[in-house]
C-alpha cells in the first residue's frame, strides 16, 4: 500500500509543476526511487541534428550522443523499453562516458518517452 502512496504523491507533485526542469527533475528522482537505481538520465531528441542530448543526468555534465549510438539510440530507433543487466558486455554500451564520471554502471533500464516531438 505504501507504492501506492508514494506514486499518488508523486502525481500530486508533478501536476502542480509548471516548469519543465522541474518536471524533469520529480521524474528523474521518482524514476531512482521507484526502480532503486543511483542514478537517471533524461535524453531529449533533437531531430534537426540527428542527436539525443541530457536535460538531467546525474554525475556529469550534459551528454550528447548520436540517434543512433548506445543503448538509449537503440531505444529511441525501436521505440520500445529495454534492459541491459551486462552493460560492458554489451557492444552498443558507451563506457567512455562510464570513464568520464568514475561510474560504473551495473545494470541500465531504458525507455522512450510517450511524446517523440520533445525539442
Amino acid at each position: 500500500m505504501k507504492i501506492f502512496n508514494e506514486i499518488a504523491e508523486f502525481g500530486k507533485k508533478l501536476a502542480s509543476q509548471e516548469n519543465m526542469d522541474n518536471t524533469l527533475f520529480l521524474i528523474g528522482e521518482a524514476a531512482k526511487r521507484f526502480s532503486d537505481a543511483e542514478r537517471c538520465s533524461i535524453f531529449i531528441v533533437d531531430n534537426e541534428s540527428n542527436m539525443l542530448w541530457t536535460k538531467l543526468n546525474n554525475g556529469i555534465g550534459r551528454i550528447v550522443i548520436g540517434l543512433d549510438s548506445g543503448i538509449v539510440g537503440d531505444t529511441y530507433t525501436k521505440q520500445e523499453g529495454q534492459i541491459v543487466n551486462n552493460p560492458y558486455e554489451d557492444a552498443r554500451f558507451l563506457p567512455n562516458i562510464d570513464k568520464k564520471s568514475g561510474f560504473i554502471t551495473k545494470t541500465c533500464l531504458q525507455f522512450p518517452s510517450l511524446t517523440q516531438n520533445a525539442k
